[in-house]
């Protein structure tokens, strides 16, 4: 189990180091810039998945109950979107390869929801 642990560590750091990478470097070399309100939520949200990462590292409950809580948001509100019942206004997410990316993601985050949440991996927090 430490290494799925360390992956999705890895994983969960190189989506926040990456998002928070191009927050800044795409505004600067390119015509496509965000409103400042979605700047910001897109910015803490890649804060928290980096900091959820290194405390995946460092073996913190609080890391991977907060991983467990995000996950399980994240696939509920894909899953909303997918059927229909929520709409996003676009300006959060990206059009190119919408629907498969948040195939990919509600996959992602309900396998971390199932792993994480065993007994077994709870333990290894201890």
């Amino acid at each position: 189990m430490p290494t799925l642990i360390n992956l999705i560590a890895l994983i969960e750091c190189a989506i926040g180091a990456s998002t928070i990478f191009s927050l800044f470097y795409y505004p600067i070399h390119s015509a496509s810039r965000k409103p400042a309100g979605v700047f910001i939520f897109v910015l803490v949200a890649a804060v928290i998945s980096f900091l959820i990462g290194v405390g995946l590292f460092l073996k913190k409950e609080s890391a991977r109950k907060t991983l467990v809580y995000f996950s399980g948001y994240i696939v509920i509100e894909k899953t909303l979107v997918f059927l229909g019942v929520l709409s996003l206004n676009g300006k959060i997410i990206t059009e190119f390869l919408r629907i498969p990316v948040d195939a990919i993601s509600i996959v992602y985050h309900g396998l971390i929801v199932l792993v994480f949440s065993q007994t077994r991996i709870k333990h290894f927090f201890e």
